[in-house]
């Protein structure tokens, strides 16, 4: 059964409402297809930051070399990032703004 049928059928079954979990489901689909997948589960690893969680997971959605300057730039919060992988993902949000020139606040982009 292809991703597209099941949701299909869940739309249909749900009458147009789709369940968080399935959601969460089709989020991961980009990461699991992004070629530099194996690069940053090895600097996760490395680093000791757990990636497997759904709050992991959303690391995985950012560019490696946004991953990598972050880590890079905030060696002293590396503890905080082990403990709480969430606040990793709002540094990530962070760089992602400033590098991109963006004028949205961290929330309206997605940091927690």
């Amino acid at each position: 059964m292809n991703i597209r049928k099941i949701m299909n059928e869940t739309l249909i079954a749900n009458n147009g409402e789709m369940s968080r979990g399935v959601k969460n489901q089709l989020n991961i689909l980009p990461i699991i297809a992004d070629e530099n997948l194996d690069e940053k589960v090895s600097l996760l690893k490395k680093q000791g930051i757990s990636f497997y969680n759904y709050t992991g997971l959303r690391i995985l959605e950012f560019d490696y070399e946004n991953i990598l300057e972050v880590l890079n730039n905030n060696m002293m919060k590396l503890d905080i990032y082990r403990n709480d992988p969430q606040e990793l993902v709002r540094d990530l949000r962070a760089n992602e703004k400033l590098t991109a020139g963006s004028s949205l606040d961290n929330e309206v982009l997605g940091g927690m």
